[in-house]
C-alpha cells in the first residue's frame, strides 16, 4: 500500500536528483569558461584509471608495511582542494630511500596488472602503472601512463630531502615538522601525509595557481610561454576548494565551491 510519506520520500529523492544533476551540469559548462591552461587534461575515466593506480599502490605499500607520505602535487592537492589539483594528472609519494629495495621485492609483485619501473640512474623518479597501458599511453617510453610517481628521500638527524640531486636544496625539510605522519584526506581516501603539511609546501605559493609545467599523460615539459600564475580565488567558483579556519585543538577544512558548502572535517593541531 503506497502512503502519502512514501510519496513524499520519493518526490524528495527525485528532487534532490535533480538538484545534483543540475548542478554537475552548471560545473561542467562552467569550467569551459576556464582559460585552457587551468582546465582538466584528461578526461574522467583517465581520472578513474589514476585513481585505481594509486589505490593499488598504496595497498601495495600497507601489505609490505612500507611507510610513505603524499608529496608535490598531491599533498598541495589534499590540503587545497582534499583531491587532485584539478588541471593535474599524476599521484605523487615519498618514501625513505632506505626502503627502495623492500619496494621493488614486495610492490612489483603484488598485483600482476601493474609494474614497476625502475629507472637505471638516480635522477628520476619511478612509476608506477598499469601494464595494459603502457603500449596504448606512451609506446616509445619503458612505463606507461597515468603512473604514480615515486620519489625517495636521504635524512639525518634533523632533516629529510629529495634524494633527485636537483631538487634536494629546495625540497629540504625538518623531521620535527614531517613525523609523525598524519592521515590526510585525499578524494575518498585518507592517506599518510606530513604532520605540518605547510612545511612541506613551505615552497609553493598556496593562494596563487600555477598551471601545469609538464603533462604526464604526454610525458612533455609544456613550453614556458604557455605557464600561467593567478590567484586561486580567480577559480574558487569553478573548482572546490578548501577553506581553513583555526579551532582550539586544531582546524576545520571545509570544502566549497564558490559560496556552496560541500561539507566541513576537522584536522588535528600540525606539528
Amino acid at each position: 500500500m503506497v502512503t502519502h510519506k512514501m510519496v513524499f520520500c520519493y518526490s524528495l529523492h527525485i528532487l534532490v536528483l535533480i538538484i545534483i544533476y543540475t548542478c554537475m551540469s552548471l560545473y561542467y559548462k562552467s569550467t569551459q569558461h576556464i582559460d585552457r591552461q587551468f582546465q582538466s587534461p584528461i578526461t574522467e575515466e583517465e581520472r578513474k584509471l589514476l585513481m585505481v593506480t594509486a589505490r593499488a599502490f598504496i595497498r601495495a605499500l600497507d601489505s609490505a608495511n612500507i611507510p610513505y607520505m603524499i608529496y608535490s602535487g598531491t599533498l598541495l592537492g589534499s590540503y587545497r582542494h582534499h583531491d587532485l589539483i584539478p588541471w593535474d594528472d599524476d599521484f605523487d609519494i615519498l618514501i625513505n630511500a632506505s626502503l627502495r629495495n623492500a619496494v621493488k621485492r614486495f610492490v612489483a609483485k603484488y598485483d600482476d596488472s601493474f609494474a614497476l619501473y625502475v629507472p637505471n640512474f638516480q635522477d628520476f623518479a619511478w612509476k608506477y602503472y598499469r601494464k595494459d597501458m603502457a603500449l596504448k599511453t606512451l609506446p616509445n617510453l619503458p612505463f606507461g601512463w597515468p603512473y604514480v610517481d615515486i620519489f625517495f628521500f636521504n635524512e639525518n638527524e634533523t632533516h629529510i630531502w629529495d634524494d633527485i640531486s636537483y631538487l634536494s636544496k629546495e625540497f629540504t625539510f625538518r623531521k620535527d615538522k614531517v613525523f609523525p605522519l598524519q592521515r590526510r584526506l585525499f578524494s575518498s581516501m585518507q592517506l599518510s601525509a606530513p604532520c605540518n603539511p605547510l612545511h612541506m609546501l613551505s615552497t609553493y605559493h598556496i593562494q596563487s595557481c600555477k598551471s601545469r609545467s609538464m603533462s604526464h599523460k604526454h610525458e612533455v615539459i609544456l613550453p614556458k610561454n604557455s605557464y600561467r600564475v593567478i590567484p586561486c580565488q580567480a577559480l574558487t567558483g569553478f573548482y572546490p576548494f578548501v577553506h581553513h579556519t583555526k579551532t582550539e585543538d586544531g582546524w576545520k577544512e571545509t570544502l566549497k565551491v564558490g559560496d556552496i558548502v560541500l561539507y566541513s572535517i576537522d584536522v588535528k593541531e600540525y606539528c
